[in-house]
């Protein structure tokens, strides 16, 4: 290729991408949308349209609950160190990254797999000599990748309105360890900060008037962290799959018509399911739930290709009643700060003050309207599954408050819930526990009746409390709607029930 001009190698490189990414955009790619540097190894494409329904199978066959509907990237860069590839991260730098996301409805497409996509996949055929070692190469280098996400906004629409995401930063590094070999253990990570949540109330399909504009609802404004362990060794100890996440603030504003929307997107999710069939598709050993009976394959699509979806939760027994699943999933979780402000209902946040409500959200003004605040602090939790006794998890919280502010009135504030310091003061005041029941300790007297399979204990620190009971007559229509709350297939801007 030295001889080769620059306008030949890009009509060569645009090639060879359109064979591949080509089926997952909805254009054909333009020789102005290429820059290409091979001696430096950079290459760049810009302003990608995805065709939704292409990319839309395979997060279905990843088992993604989410379909996507409309997606666009702003530049996508890859850097390739050419002298140093054996030691040095290739890496993959995308700005301008919009979604538009919604529940996967149930029984549309996606949401039952055909009986080969749950079946063993054939076995692969011997390596070709010669070849063996170049994949051994290619896995190695691919295992040491950096991807970083620049301006990301990712759109959810729910029934009643729209959640939107919005990152200015997030990087992702792909530690799979030195040596062309296969490691015993990947560790990834991820890294981002200054999430931000903002709602947009849609008006019902059909109706001219148009939307408000969102509402700024969540932020967290520092440093998080999430990193992810795959075993690639059944015989080391530990869980197959291990996730640990550390958040260090999350404030959120949770209107009336996004709680009902959060509520029902809750009800959809199956959490053991999904947590298996999000974390068997990043590379790690096999942790799918057993084999059930395979629901009819759904018939192929216009190309003539089948169509590959993720398993229903339905078709696998509750968690903890099948066969135990090799190895287990680990997931803990540790929040630094909490914050949770539910409105009074008949009161709406201020609208068009932006900077009023991201400073109510990070601490630094008063939401000037009544409302519930609940405060956490020193949130950690844990959840297993897989084991053999089934699903465990635990709960604890270090200190809570729970209070009702009312601006302009005396008293302003009425503390509810306060659990006061205790000693020692690293015991939490509040512990949760989910799991087989406890043996009885030493000195105890054994158990007259066999114990239950799962026990859930709540223990909890001494409680000051100043409950009025006008408070269920002010905040118990905001929570009477959760009984009806819209599931999935609710279309935006329709919310069912009363």
């Amino acid at each position: 290729m030295r001889r080769w001009t620059e306008p030949l190698k890009a009509r060569a490189a645009r090639y060879a991408l359109e064979r591949s990414l080509g089926p997952f955009l909805e254009e054909r790619l333009r020789l102005e949308q290429l820059s290409l540097d091979l001696r430096g190894g950079t290459g760049c494409l810009r302003c990608l349209r995805l065709r939704a329904p292409a990319v839309d199978e395979l997060l279905a066959a990843a088992g993604a609950p989410l379909e996507l509907r409309e997606g666009v990237l702003g530049s996508v860069t890859v850097t390739v160190p050419w002298a140093s590839l054996g030691s040095r991260s290739c890496s993959l730098r995308v700005t301008g990254l919009r979604l538009a996301l919604r529940p996967r409805q149930r029984g549309g497409p996606g949401s039952s797999p055909p009986p080969s996509a749950r079946r063993d996949p054939p076995p692969e055929p011997p390596p070709l000599e010669g070849l063996e070692a170049l994949a051994l190469t290619i896995d190695g280098v691919l295992r040491r990748l950096r991807v970083e996400l620049q301006d990301t906004e990712l759109r959810l629409e729910l029934p009643g309105g729209a959640l939107e995401l919005r990152l200015p930063r997030l990087e992702y590094e792909d530690e799979g360890g030195p040596g062309p070999g296969p490691p015993p253990v990947l560790l990834k990570g991820l890294r981002f900060g200054d999430l931000r949540l903002l709602w947009q109330e849609l008006p019902p399909p059909g109706d001219l008037e148009a939307a408000p504009p969102p509402l700024p609802v969540g932020l967290s404004p520092g440093p998080s962290r999430l990193s992810l362990r795959l075993k690639q060794n059944q015989s080391l100890p530990g869980p197959v799959v291990e996730v640990q996440g550390e958040v260090g603030a999350l404030h959120l504003l949770l209107p009336p018509r996004l709680l009902e929307a959060l509520w029902g997107l809750l009800g959809t999710f199956d959490p053991p399911e999904l947590f298996y069939s999000m974390t068997g598709s990043l590379g790690g050993q096999s942790s799918a739930p057993p084999e059930a009976t395979p629901p009819p394959s759904p018939s192929p699509s216009a190309a003539g290709s089948p169509r590959f979806h993720p398993p229903s939760p339905h078709c696998f027994p509750p968690p903890g009643q099948g066969p135990p699943r090799p190895g287990g999933c680990c997931l803990r979780v540790t929040l630094g700060t909490v914050t949770l402000a539910l409105p009074q209902p008949g009161w709406a946040p201020p609208r068009g003050d932006e900077q009023l409500l991201w400073g109510v959200l990070g601490g630094g003004h008063d939401l000037p309207i009544p409302h519930l605040r609940l405060q956490l602090w020193g949130t950690q939790g844990g959840l297993e599954l897989g084991s053999a006794g089934g699903p465990r998890g635990h709960l604890g919280v270090a200190r809570m408050e729970l209070t009702e502010e009312l601006p302009g009135a005396e008293p302003h504030r009425l503390q509810v819930l306060r659990f006061p310091p205790v000693t020692p003061p690293t015991q939490p005041c509040l512990r949760l526990r989910y799991g087989p029941p406890t043996a009885p300790g030493p000195g105890e007297p054994p158990l007259k009746e066999p114990p239950p399979p799962r026990e859930l204990s709540l223990e909890l620190s001494p409680i000051e409390s100043d409950l009025d009971l006008g408070l269920i007559e002010r905040y118990g229509s905001a929570f009477a709607g959760l009984g009806h709350a819209p599931g999935p297939d609710t279309p935006p801007g329709e919310v069912g029930g009363a």
